[in-house]
């Protein structure tokens, strides 16, 4: 254990990690939060377990979490805010619950969290998202129907919440 954490600690300038399509196991080193340059977090399609986020409260210049694939957990809502730099974040096929943030205001362009156990309705505070291109949240216990706002993210170019339980009539924003 101490020499991962001495290994990590020497690794001040490294930018991207790319450890996807592995058998990787256990939870994420929180080590990885103390690398002060990192951008870019890859680790698809392993078996990690624990919390999602946990590499999230001193990774100040991540801007790419990609952790499909895994059997990642915890409530999104309480995590996600945490994370302000992001532009990509790709957490599908896990068993991340919770609902959907209320976030006023993201720099994600990317937000993919399809087969997960995420309940509760869209929110309308996803349209002050103004960057946002890709959602995805299909695939999970979601109620209610899609909020009218959506339809003002102008950059929106993929929107994925088939089989999510949703209700109602279509935005004719959409």
């Amino acid at each position: 254990l101490l020499l991962r954490l001495y290994m990590y600690r020497q690794l001040t300038s490294l930018r991207h990690v790319n450890l996807s399509s592995n058998l990787l196991t256990g939870e994420i080193p929180t080590a990885i939060s103390t690398m002060p340059q990192l951008q870019v977090v890859d680790l698809a399609s392993n078996r990690f377990v624990g919390s999602l986020l946990s590499i999230s409260p001193g990774a100040k210049s991540l801007q790419l979490l990609r952790v499909d694939l895994n059997s990642l957990s915890g409530t999104l809502s309480s995590e996600l805010p945490s994370l302000t730099t992001l532009s990509s974040l790709s957490a599908s096929h896990n068993r991340i619950s919770g609902s959907l943030p209320r976030i006023t205001d993201s720099r994600l362009r990317e937000f993919q969290f399809d087969t997960n156990q995420i309940s509760g309705g869209v929110p309308v505070e996803l349209a002050g998202w103004r960057r946002l291109e890709r959602i995805s949240v299909g695939n999970n216990p979601l109620a209610g129907s899609l909020p009218s706002q959506l339809g003002l993210i102008s950059t929106i170019r993929s929107l994925r919440v088939d089989n999510a339980q949703l209700e109602g009539a279509l935005p004719t924003q959409l």
